[in-house]
């Protein structure tokens, strides 16, 4: 990752003041964001001439930055949602991304069992998981995908189940 480790608190901070920068400013300036999402395609290499907008933190990063920021927006009392992980591909969500884990030795993916599984990131989900999946509308796996994803949910989550009071929504966003 490109954020180093210590400076979560310093970076929610900064994202949470500019948040505020736009919630304060004049009217016609004024911007209400409900969503902040503070890690973008995590397991995607930047290092290389992709052109790629995110920096590549492994779970245990990605985690630091919630807890921090979910913090940050408690103290300052701020109405907004955390999204997160955007993830890139639907299956970095049920199962780990193996290129990414051996090369940067580290977990990269699985989001949906290591978060859910982990008592101090839940409050900072708010019951949504959300995912970039370029593709979801073509291609042989997309329902593969889909329906594994739904089975690992429904593993995780019985139908009775409570995600922080709501059930597990997760997001796609397909461009």
């Amino acid at each position: 990752t490109n954020l180093k480790e210590g400076m979560e608190k310093q970076f929610a901070a900064f994202l949470c003041d500019i948040l505020e920068h736009f919630r304060t400013a004049p009217e016609k300036e004024r911007l209400v964001f409900n969503y902040l999402s503070p890690i973008n395609e995590p397991a995607i290499e930047w290092e290389t001439r992709n052109n790629q907008e995110g920096n590549r933190p492994s779970n245990a990063d990605v985690k630091r930055v919630l807890i921090a920021l979910h913090a940050e927006i408690a103290a300052r009392k701020l109405d907004v949602k955390i999204t997160a992980p955007e993830a890139n591909s639907v299956r970095d969500i049920f199962s780990a991304n193996g290129g990414a884990t051996r090369r940067w030795g580290a977990l990269y993916g699985d989001y949906l069992r290591d978060f859910c599984e982990d008592p101090a990131v839940l409050p900072c989900l708010d019951g949504v998981l959300c995912y970039h999946d370029y593709s979801s509308y073509r291609g042989p796996n997309v329902e593969k995908d889909h329906r594994d994803l739904g089975a690992v949910r429904d593993a995780l989550l019985p139908d009775d189940a409570e995600f922080i009071g709501e059930a597990l929504h997760v997001c796609v966003v397909t461009l």
